[in-house]
């Protein structure tokens, strides 16, 4: 699925996709938080920003299990969309029910994320 992609960087809410980036030669260019449990501040997010600008970053990947407000606000500066990629899963959604199709189904987000660049 990430096999020629039209960007191969990406932005994402926390730093959980390094290893899955580096396995499937990607760039997890930036995180959306600053640090773990702590809002990003104003001059975090515009040094997010400009490293989704420098890496030409393809998306900008939010979690469900927190608020999408602040990349919301990255991606709008940026002019790249949120998508949602769940490193957790849960309990009766589908595509969720193995470790394998909660990988599966966040290859496809990020693959959808990272093929419509502009």
């Amino acid at each position: 699925m990430t096999a020629g992609l039209q960007s191969r960087s990406f932005i994402a809410y926390h730093s959980a996709w390094g290893y899955f980036a580096d396995r499937y030669g990607l760039v997890e260019a930036a995180t959306v938080l600053e640090a773990p449990g702590k809002e990003p501040s104003p001059g975090w997010i515009m040094a997010v920003v400009e490293t989704a600008r420098a890496h030409r970053a393809g998306a900008i990947f939010a979690e469900p299990q927190f608020s999408t407000k602040a990349a919301e606000v990255i991606a709008a500066e940026y002019g790249a969309r949120v998508l949602i990629l769940d490193p957790l899963g849960g309990e009766n959604i589908p595509g969720y029910d193995s470790y394998t199709g909660l990988m599966r189904s966040n290859a496809e987000v990020l693959a959808e994320g990272l093929s419509q660049v502009e």
